[in-house]
């Protein structure tokens, strides 16, 4: 079974449900953008020249856009991969600069991916997303989730503000 649910209506710009029982690992990728992850089983390993990063089951990471790597997606021994993803693209953020008056600076992460520590925020902003995987939402919707996705990232670690922007 492999289910990825997009309540984007097909807009990759957009929150997914990842669902798989196939180890995903199919070479190097090019990650046009950030993303707000949230792994409920299985591990996600990411790779590249510098090293190797990997996220077990109940791990929130932000993931940086703008590079290559090497993405494995592996269930769990007897079960299922799951995962968000709350994808966060330049448009996206150009327009979140915008709306809430932010000046854009750029910094490079020398790592593929930030972890965040579990909160209770965290984990209620991601159970929040379950109930809209059923049916499609209206884009004003999924642009409001993907914002409050923005302020919780700046909340639980300021300083991927200068990422982000």
């Amino acid at each position: 079974m492999d289910n990825h649910t997009n309540i984007t209506q097909g807009n990759p710009k957009g929150i997914e449900f990842i669902e798989s029982t196939k180890l995903l690992c199919d070479g190097e990728h090019y990650l046009p953008y950030h993303c707000f992850s949230y792994i409920m089983s299985g591990t996600l390993t990411l790779s590249d020249g510098t090293g190797t990063q990997t996220f077990q089951k109940g791990d929130f990471m932000f993931g940086a856009g703008n590079r290559l790597v090497k993405v494995r997606k592996a269930p769990e021994p007897d079960g299922l991969y799951k995962a968000v993803v709350v994808v966060l693209d330049e448009e996206m953020l150009q327009s979140y600069c915008k709306d809430y008056g932010l000046k854009e600076r750029t910094v490079i992460m020398e790592k593929n991916a930030i972890p965040l520590q579990p909160t209770a925020l965290l984990k209620n902003y991601f159970d929040s997303l379950f109930p809209y995987f059923d049916k499609k939402l209206p884009e004003n919707l999924v642009s409001l989730k993907r914002n409050e996705s923005v302020m919780l990232l700046i909340n639980e670690n300021p300083k991927l503000s200068d990422i982000l922007f």
